[in-house]
């Protein structure tokens, strides 16, 4: 799988909008992006958990809370720590220093 990805990644054009607008900025925060992760990762986490409940009292049955709750867990912090840590690091002189 990790051949097949990294495959679909060479394809990726370094010229494009989406590529100098998103990937760049998200990629050159990364370090900062794995060091503050953890601080969101648990407030994302109790917040779904409160909102969809637990096991058979969840909001969507036995099956399909944790699934849901996990997956919600890791797309809404990865999304969050990304915004926090491109926003951070556009920050003059302090910026490059914190986030890598």
């Amino acid at each position: 799988m990790t051949l097949g990805w990294v495959l679909v990644f060479r394809k990726i054009e370094t010229g494009g909008r989406f590529y100098e607008r998103v990937l760049l900025p998200v990629s050159q925060a990364s370090y900062g992006m794995y060091l503050c992760h953890m601080l969101l990762l648990g407030l994302v986490s109790a917040w779904l958990r409160s909102a969809l409940g637990l096991g058979a009292e969840g909001a969507l049955g036995v099956v399909w809370t944790t699934p849901v709750q996990i997956l919600g867990t890791a797309v809404l912090s990865f999304i969050g720590v990304a915004i926090f840590s491109v926003i951070v690091q556009k920050i003059p002189k302090v910026g490059k220093w914190l986030m890598g």
